[in-house]
């Protein structure tokens, strides 16, 4: 039998023999290409996902800053008897709505948490 298979593999074309030569490390260097093709595709996947948490982030502290301006002008306008900030209070309202309703139309697709911002809103 090894005489056969010696026989077979002497008798065989110069191209088999070059393609069996290079067949194994060929197929060792696409794995390790598809290892590193998927660690780097996973990378990106987080990467997507801090930036989307960053940016829900960043709507959430855009939302209490209006929420605290608000607050101040309705404690003045309060203490003033209704004298004072009236115009200022209406401002910062709808200022506060709209950072709420940007914050709710911000994507946060895989990432936990902001949902629960948005409940407590309404």
């Amino acid at each position: 039998m090894h005489v056969m298979r010696s026989a077979m593999l002497r008798n065989a074309p110069l191209s088999m023999k070059l393609l069996l030569i290079l067949i194994f490390p060929l197929v060792g260097f696409l794995a390790f290409a598809g290892l590193f093709v998927a660690d780097k595709s996973e990378n990106l996947g987080d990467m997507r996902r801090a930036v989307t948490a960053t940016s829900a982030a960043q709507k959430v502290s855009d939302v209490v800053t209006t929420l605290q301006r608000e607050r101040g002008a309705s404690g003045v306008f309060l203490g003033s008897g209704g004298k004072s900030m009236q115009d200022k209070l209406k401002t910062f309202r709808q200022e506060t709505d709209k950072a709420i309703s940007e914050m709710r139309a911000q994507s946060t697709d895989g990432i936990p948490g902001p949902d629960k911002v948005n409940r407590a809103f309404e």
